[in-house]
């Protein structure tokens, strides 16, 4: 039987020029007798296989040695996936136990062909192919697997050309002051990054946040305009939208492997015994693909500036998206409580 490994990553964003990608885990077991898998194909999705320079698998063999096996993708326009085709494998799986087998991927970068954005998922296919081919102990070769014989992994993995990291930091403040948050956005050292839009997650009692702007801290200039759609509160959100600002700039750029921190602050009214502010970043729960950054309405917008001629706004490039897989989101509030 075939199913996904325990071990099976679930989606990220990963780099472009990246020379393995772990993309996949499947688990073969064998019932009554052990068996030798040696031929089997991986596909990738024919939209996804320009950002793939090859497919490697990784397996151990009767003598318990981890073996690895690296193919190209052979590509047919008339079918929905590329396929790597692996023949002579010599994958061991013990009687009444299994393996697994892991699936990597080489990425090229954006400029050897790669694009930002793309979808790369694995799917193993051990029948119905044409190429699965295993024996068992009695020298029987076996063509079929009982069961589903394709299994895709659970994880999708979007190619980037860099990709920003964010992070709270403390304010060392017990009740709201100034600032009432502090957060920091570092780029890969693969290339700079810029961002345009944030949302911030608020939830107030017996208290009321106004006049909010943000401010790059280490020059204390503010970022946006004077007008009320550069920054916008409700009971629930703040939006900062730099692509609304008029004089300011629009975005925000931090170069390859450098961080910026960044101070959030607001008027905070009516904060009296028991009142409560929490603030966190709010960040997005589905993939958006690339478009220009005035086309994206998601909590978060950045680009990863991949486009041969790189820019924002409603007449800019397609390399913009939002924030889904960025880290990192998990810890990131702050309350302050009377």
């Amino acid at each position: 039987t075939l199913s996904r490994g325990a071990g099976d990553p679930v989606s990220n964003n990963v780099l472009a020029g990246a020379s393995s990608v772990s993309v996949g885990q499947f688990t073969f077991a064998a019932a009554n007798s052990s068996y030798t898998v040696n031929n089997l194909a991986v596909l990738i999705p024919n939209g996804s296989a320009t950002s793939v320079t090859n497919v490697t698998v990784s397996y151990k063999d009767q003598n318990g040695a981890t073996k690895t096996a690296t193919q190209a993708l052979a590509v047919d326009s008339t079918k929905p996936y590329a396929t790597a085709t692996f023949t002579g494998l010599g994958m061991y799986v013990p009687t009444n136990d299994s393996a697994n087998i892991d699936v990597m991927v080489g990425t090229p970068t954006i400029a050897s062909g790669a694009t930002s954005g793309a979808a790369i998922n694995a799917t193993l296919v051990a029948h119905g192919s044409g190429v699965f081919l295993a024996q068992n102990s009695a020298g029987t070769t076996i063509t079929t697997v009982s069961g589903t014989t394709e299994y895709a992994s659970n994880g999708t993995f979007y190619v980037r050309k860099s990709i920003p990291t964010f992070a709270m930091l403390s304010s060392n403040a017990s009740a709201p002051s100034s600032p009432l948050y502090r957060f920091s956005i570092t780029a890969d050292p693969a290339g700079a990054i810029e961002w345009t839009k944030l949302v911030f997650n608020v939830a107030t009692t017996s208290a009321t946040l106004t006049n909010v702007y943000l401010t790059d801290e280490a020059s204390g200039t503010n970022l946006l305009d004077n007008t009320s759609t550069s920054a916008s509160t409700t009971q629930t959100t703040i939006t900062v939208d730099l692509g609304q600002n008029a004089t300011q700039p629009t975005y925000q750029q931090i170069a390859a492997g450098a961080t910026k921190t960044y101070d959030l602050f607001g008027t905070v009214s009516g904060f009296t015994t028991g009142s409560t502010l929490t603030i966190s970043l709010a960040s997005d729960s589905s993939f958006t693909a690339n478009a220009k950054s005035s086309a994206i309405s998601d909590n978060i917008v950045w680009s990863d500036r991949s486009a041969t001629s790189h820019a924002a706004g409603s007449s800019g490039t397609s390399d913009w998206t939002n924030g889904y897989l960025l880290k990192n989101f998990t810890t990131n509030s702050v309350t302050y409580s009377k």
